[in-house]
């Protein structure tokens, strides 16, 4: 029973894995630059600076906010990874986690489709798919059983 507890959730903690990588890979490309997750909160500081000081409840006041949450995907994935080497990961703990990276995605794309000379990255996409498949892997499970 030991054994069987101890490789529980292994192909969470590759997705996992994989979706905290993807944090440092590039998730936007800004009129050719790459833009890192953890970069794209630095680039709104600057305008939000200055847009803030004029006006409250601004469209870049309310991204650079929202950007922020950019930083729980990491978090979340080495909350499972942590999880699963201490063998206390459940499956919904992965549904969360890929919520988390789904989410992300959902609202860097939202972004930039407003902004020209904007493309998404790799990193968006290793985010969009690890989220997807970890958000799914309860249900992935379930069907395992039978």
């Amino acid at each position: 029973m030991a054994k069987a507890n101890r490789h529980r959730g292994w192909r969470e903690a590759g997705l996992a894995g994989l979706m905290l990588v993807s944090f440092f890979m590039p998730w936007l490309y800004s009129m050719g630059t790459p833009i890192r997750a953890h970069e794209i909160r630095e680039r709104l500081a600057g305008p939000h600076r200055l847009i803030s000081a004029f006006t409250t409840g601004s469209r870049v006041t309310r991204d650079y906010n929202l950007s922020l949450c950019l930083y729980a995907v990491p978090l979340v994935a080495g909350v499972i990874l942590v999880l699963v080497l201490m063998g206390k990961y459940r499956p919904w703990m992965g549904a969360l986690a890929g919520a988390t990276g789904l989410a992300a995605f959902l609202f860097l794309r939202g972004e930039v489709e407003s902004f020209p000379f904007h493309r998404m990255a790799s990193g968006s996409y290793v985010a969009l798919a690890t989220g997807l498949a970890l958000a799914l892997s309860p249900l992935l499970r379930i069907g395992s059983r039978f």
